[in-house]
C-alpha cells in the first residue's frame, strides 16, 4: 500500500492535505511526521492503537510548532520531532511543558547485554 493511501484512511482530511499539497519530493517525509507524532501521542495517553488516528489530528504550523486536535483530550501536550538521520525521524510526546533535545543512542548489543544480565 502506497503512503498515501495509508494517509487517506488512516489520517484526518487535514493532515492528508499537509502531507499532499507539499511538493511531491518532500511528502513521504511530512507523512513520517505525522505517523510519528501520532504514535507518540497514543503513547503518551496510554490507549496504543485502541485509540482510532483519525480521532485527533495533529498540526504543524509553518514555524513548526506542534499541536493535537481532540475532543477526548482536554490535557496540554508538548511535540517534539527529530531527524535523527537520513530519513528517520522520532517523535516525542509529553505532559510536560519542556522536551530535552539530547537523544541517547544505543546499539542492539547494549541493549541485549543489560537484558541478559537481568535473565542470569
Amino acid at each position: 500500500m502506497e503512503f498515501k493511501e495509508i494517509a487517506k484512511n488512516f489520517f484526518t482530511t487535514k493532515e492528508f492535505q499537509y502531507i499532499v499539497n507539499e511538493e511531491s519530493k518532500f511528502q513521504l517525509d511530512r507523512f513520517y511526521e505525522i505517523w510519528t507524532l501520532k504514535e507518540s501521542y497514543i503513547k503518551c495517553c496510554g490507549k496504543g492503537l485502541t485509540m482510532p488516528l483519525k480521532s485527533f489530528s495533529i498540526e504543524i504550523d509553518q514555524y513548526e510548532n506542534i499541536k493535537v486536535i481532540s475532543n477526548n483530550e482536554n490535557r496540554e501536550h508538548t511535540f517534539k520531532l527529530f531527524d535523527i538521520e537520513l530519513g528517520y525521524k522520532v517523535a516525542v510526546c509529553s505532559l510536560n511543558k519542556e522536551i530535552s533535545n539530547n537523544i541517547i543512542r544505543l546499539n542492539q548489543n547494549c541493549l541485549i547485554s543489560k537484558y541478559m544480565s537481568f535473565n542470569l
